[in-house]
């Protein structure tokens, strides 16, 4: 259900929603702890509301022999509100978004739209797998399918 900031202080008099969770479980919201039995306050500001973005459509993935390292090509998402990419990576040959980290950020505006990296391409043949997320303004994310680059 998705609520309006304005509809919500309308209906309850603040921008704040209450969250109640059963059980005796910890949560964490906006890197802050609580106790998950109690009742939490949090403001609506701290929720990500709007859509998800389109993905971004890599053109090109390659191991550049010149500069030793990764050259990611892409096309910027169709999604008007997305002010931020990211490219990440994590170890292994399957791709676990809970295992991801941040490599570089790109702002939208700013042409080219690629990223050159040498992150896991340290030695010839090391092979790596990354994603491109495109953020929108409001937090919103969407990954690009894997893209696998071996250095030559």
């Amino acid at each position: 259900m998705r609520v309006i900031r304005d509809d919500l202080k309308a209906i309850t008099g603040e921008q704040r929603i209450e969250i109640g969770v059963g059980a005796s479980r910890m949560m964490e919201f906006d890197g802050e702890t609580a106790d998950a039995s109690q009742p939490s306050h949090i403001a609506l500001e701290q929720l990500h509301f709007g859509s998800t973005p389109d993905p971004v459509t890599v053109a090109s993935a390659i191991g550049d022999t010149v500069g030793l390292q990764g050259k990611i090509l892409f096309d910027a998402s169709p999604s008007v509100n997305v002010v931020t990419y990211e490219l990440r990576t994590c170890l292994g040959t399957t791709y676990r978004v809970s295992d991801e980290t941040v490599v570089e950020s790109l702002d939208a505006k700013t042409p080219p739209l690629q990223f050159l990296t040498k992150a896991g391409l340290s030695t010839s043949g090391a092979s790596r797998l990354f994603r491109i997320y495109a953020i929108t303004s409001d937090g919103n994310e969407k990954g690009s399918p894997n893209i696998r680059i071996t250095r030559p």
